[in-house]
């Protein structure tokens, strides 16, 4: 069983399986403080979706599902549902 990390600020989020990927994508975005460890893709999906529901504009819907090394940001939320 691996390892999942989850980087996150108040822009969006990412899921990453390794770490140095997870620096990478932390220098890629503004205003993180931690990169946090997860045991299972599950619960590291879970606390994304949570941290992204608490940013998001009311009315924006969350994807079901997160891909792993996909960031997610706001905007990009934004953009797909008004196409």
């Amino acid at each position: 069983m691996g390892k999942y990390y989850v980087v996150a600020d108040e822009t969006g989020g990412v899921i990453t399986a390794h770490y140095k990927n997870a620096i990478l994508f932390a220098e890629l975005m503004d205003g993180w403080d931690v990169i946090w460890e997860f045991s299972d893709f599950e619960a590291a999906e879970g606390f994304l979706l949570d941290h992204l529901s608490g940013i998001v504009p009311r009315g924006c819907l969350l994807p079901e599902r997160l891909e792993l090394n996909q960031i997610v940001t706001i905007c990009g939320l934004i953009l797909e549902q008004m196409s």
